[in-house]
């Protein structure tokens, strides 16, 4: 199954050196009352991306403590990984006892593309050095070098809203494979329903919200 996010959350404008027209003001100026109020909305976004993210981490470290029941093991193999490599130790793990479920496979794999989509979000948000066109709080950018030319990218305050609220999505989602591959009296019956209902949804494409991937037309 090809999976894909739709297009709002990475429609990003970019400008070339030559046509950002405006000084650029990095986020290294004078912290005040002012600077926040100025730009809360934009860092509580990546504040957020930042938060759920280290969520879905914590949650693949209980999920392999319960597949595995060995809380030490899992403690020393998971020591200072990222998600990348919780991730993919996370998946040896699930493989290792549902490899032989289709369905659940399917689910994992659907569920590892949002994961990686959103850690991808994480990195850009965390990482990168943030900068204001013309002090304008709407339109913050980052640099990066393609073919050795200086390209500005701008992620306005709206998407990095709507990359916040896609990472929340996929920690949910993370949550529905959890309750159907965890014991039963650990999660209550309807909730299992709602989370092989949303699985199922996701693996079809049916699902239109913004938030999430939908199948790739072939």
């Amino acid at each position: 199954m090809n999976v894909k996010k739709l297009s709002i959350l990475d429609k990003c404008e970019i400008l070339l050196e030559e046509q950002v027209n405006a000084p650029l003001f990095t986020t290294n100026i004078p912290i005040n009352n002012k600077y926040f109020e100025v730009h809360a909305h934009f860092f509580t976004s990546i504040g957020y991306i930042s938060h759920q993210i280290a969520l879905i981490e914590n949650d693949l470290k209980q999920s392999m403590i319960h597949i595995t029941d060995d809380f030490e093991a899992v403690e020393k193999q998971t020591e200072q990984k990222n998600l990348g490599g919780l991730l993919s130790l996370y998946e040896l793990v699930f493989l290792a006892k549902f490899g032989n479920d289709a369905v659940l496979k399917e689910w994992f794999y659907a569920i590892k593309k949002l994961i990686l989509k959103a850690n991808k979000y994480r990195n850009v948000a965390v990482h990168k050095n943030w900068m204001f066109i013309g002090g304008d709080p709407n339109r913050p950018c980052y640099c990066e070098h393609k073919n050795s030319e200086a390209r500005y990218v701008i992620v306005s305050p709206e998407l990095m809203r709507e990359r916040a609220i896609f990472a929340h999505t996929v920690f949910n989602y993370f949550n529905y494979i959890r309750a159907v591959t965890e014991d039963a009296d650990e999660w209550d019956q309807e909730t299992i329903r709602d989370a092989k209902t949303k699985l199922r949804t996701l693996c079809t494409g049916s699902d239109y919200s913004p938030h999430l991937c939908k199948k790739e037309t072939q």
